[in-house]
């Protein structure tokens, strides 16, 4: 009986693949649906369940890691000193870039005018008041 069940939908497949323009048909989406189909209908929802599971565990993971980060509990431990050294090396190049940026900012712009001069004055003067 399972042997008929898989050759009539493997029969019915390859119609439906003529009738596709030659595309292929995967079992699981074929008009009939046979124990190829099924099985592979299976094993497609059972992948998804793991993925689902998975991420969800990777979820929880980096929500424990970002709560007990070592740096921040003991930084004299040997997973904080290296967490502290790898987060520095790593952020140091975008610290000196935007020290460039702001620098380079800075030299572009432009003197004061005596208005604007005068307004930083009076603002000075009466907060000291």
């Amino acid at each position: 009986m399972w042997y008929l069940e898989l050759i009539t939908a493997e029969k019915q497949r390859a119609k439906d693949r003529n009738k596709n323009a030659g595309e292929l048909v995967r079992p699981k989406d074929a008009s009939i649906q046979g124990p190829m189909g099924t099985a592979e209908r299976q094993f497609s929802d059972a992948i998804n369940f793991i993925k689902e599971e998975e991420t969800e565990r990777l979820k929880s993971l980096q929500r424990v890691l970002e709560e007990n980060r070592p740096m921040e509990r003991d930084r004299d431990s040997p997973l904080g000193l290296i967490e502290a050294l790898l987060v520095g090396l790593f952020r140091a190049p975008q610290m000196l870039f935007r020290v460039f940026d702001r620098v380079k900012e800075l030299l572009e712009s432009e003197a004061l005018g005596d208005e604007d001069q005068k307004l930083l004055q009076d603002k000075s003067s009466s907060k000291k008041d």
